[in-house]
């Protein structure tokens, strides 16, 4: 039986066990019959996810799942435009989106504000993530118009055996960049690249532009200032940011992922030992939350797994120099919606209130964290005492994306980072100075704004456009990160 077949086990066994009962101590209600129109990634999906559970005690409302997997397997030029299109045509009750289809949405003044909900039914917030609640309000200008159902977010992992044997503390919530890495240097460097410690392991690729993006997303810099028009890289900060990530990337104590080595087999055990944090070389590993599930793996594995990790905890996400109380490290994927001309608010806002409740995420922390970290901070938390409070110690920081109207293409931000993508890669091959590309990238970047503004539709340039090799990990260009993600955002899904 498959993790998530054992899994899907123990939910059916709870469905069964609260049956004609309520969830949060509320009387169930007998109602005409209501069908709730559902945006959602597949029907499949929405029903594992939240259906099955809720039609089980509330059989009276039924779903018809509008589902988005048309629009993602059909390579559309302009997947964000498709999916405002099909709401337009299909007028969903209830919508499940990412953050930008919320604050669009929300701007556009087509949802419904959840706060006369939230009061009337006690709704107790307060025992949220507090940051989370407090994002929502920012987009809706002190209003919530959307529920998270979960969240993920990265912390700083590491190793307290390997710090333990070099004498070296602990790292701790808060720490800026240049002291993480200055305490990934005190360890050795000596031995052979495939089979020595190393201090830490950073993104995928390890790619000088990868990094970079983390520690200035950090410090809150921006590619271009869309309300002004301007690209905004060849600054001193970004040169800094820059040159802090070249330190790293340049050292010894620094994992890439060429000095992985392959397993002749692949059981299980060694398909964990593909991972350097998991096999016990590399003391610090910044991830997601989603390495819990293999971590916990692990500790029930049994039998001799000396080479596999045993004492670890985690801590706050490395923070900027001038944004010490603030994370770029949570992700928001699944946000609840109604849209404010829904003739079913009722039945939309039930499924809502279904799984903002306390006891439906108790129930669903049962079954681990493979899926996203509870919306209430008492469930996020393992028997082994491990600081679960890295993942949301720290404010998320959120930066309100410009007017609709200056709102640039995702065409602009794809292009734009494999430019950056081709300049930091010659700073990093030595063959360009840190100065030269920043101009270089700066001149293109602002060649790429005037014709992206001239264009009308976000198009893309016909002219001065590299070729550019595709990294090791086969990403498209479609797949390059908006401003303000990395790579790793989309690595649990």
């Amino acid at each position: 039986m498959t993790y998530w077949c054992k899994k899907l086990s123990l939910l059916l066994v709870v469905c069964v066990m609260f049956t004609g009962c309520s969830l949060g101590g509320k009387e169930q209600e007998t109602s005409d019959p209501v069908t709730l129109k559902v945006l959602y990634y597949s029907e499949e999906e929405f029903y594992r996810n939240y259906g099955m559970l809720f039609s089980t005690l509330y059989p009276e409302i039924e779903f018809e799942v509008i589902s988005l997997q048309r629009i993602y397997n059909s390579n559309e030029e302009d997947p964000v435009k498709a999916k405002q299109e099909l709401i337009e045509k299909e007028k969903p009750d209830l919508l499940l989106i990412d953050l930008y289809d919320l604050e669009t949405l929300t701007e556009k003044g087509k949802l419904l504000s959840l706060d006369t909900y939230l009061a009337r039914d006690k709704i107790n917030t307060d025992e949220m993530v507090p940051g989370i609640i407090d994002m929502m309000k920012e987009i809706g200008d002190g209003q919530q118009y959307g529920m998270p159902s979960s969240f993920s977010g990265r912390v700083l992992y590491y190793n307290k055996g390997l710090f333990d044997a070099h004498n070296i503390p602990y790292p701790s919530d808060q720490m800026t960049w240049s002291e993480v890495i200055q305490l990934a240097e005190r360890f050795p460097a000596d031995g052979e690249p495939t089979d020595r410690i190393y201090g830490i392991k950073l993104g995928y690729s390890g790619k000088l532009n990868e990094i970079s993006d983390m520690i200035m997303s950090s410090e809150g810099l921006k590619y271009v200032n869309e309300a002004t028009r301007q690209i905004t890289v060849n600054t001193p900060a970004w040169q800094e940011a820059v040159e802090l990530a070249k330190k790293l990337t340049d050292s010894d104590t620094f994992y890439r992922q060429d000095q992985q080595s392959s397993p002749m087999s692949m059981t299980y055990q060694s398909y964990l030992k593909q991972n350097p944090f998991l096999a016990n070389r590399v003391a610090m590993l910044l991830d997601q939350s989603y390495l819990l599930r293999e971590l916990e793996e692990i500790s029930k594995l049994g039998g001799d797994n000396g080479d596999l990790i045993k004492e670890w905890d985690m801590v706050t996400v490395p923070v900027g120099e001038q944004n010490r109380d603030s994370s770029n490290g949570f992700f928001l994927s699944e946000v609840f919606a109604i849209m404010k001309d829904s003739p079913n608010p009722e039945a939309a806002w039930k499924l809502i209130s279904f799984v903002a409740d306390e006891e439906h995420t108790r129930l669903k922390s049962k079954l681990g964290f493979g899926r996203g970290l509870p919306i209430h901070t008492k469930y996020i938390r393992d028997d082994a005492g491990h600081h679960f409070e890295a993942f949301y110690k720290l404010k998320p920081s959120f930066n309100k994306k410009a007017a609709v109207e200056n709102r640039l293409p995702d065409s602009f931000y794809n292009e734009f980072y494999w430019m950056k993508d081709e300049e930091l890669q010659a700073v990093q091959d030595g063959s360009k100075g840190l100065e030269e590309a920043l101009e270089s990238l700066q001149a293109r970047g602002e060649a790429l704004l005037a014709r992206t503004d001239a264009s009308g539709d976000g198009s893309k340039p016909t002219e001065e456009v590299t070729e550019t090799e595709l990294p090791a990990e086969g990403l498209e260009p479609s797949d390059a990160p908006s401003e303000g993600e990395d790579l790793a955002a989309d690595e649990e899904a």
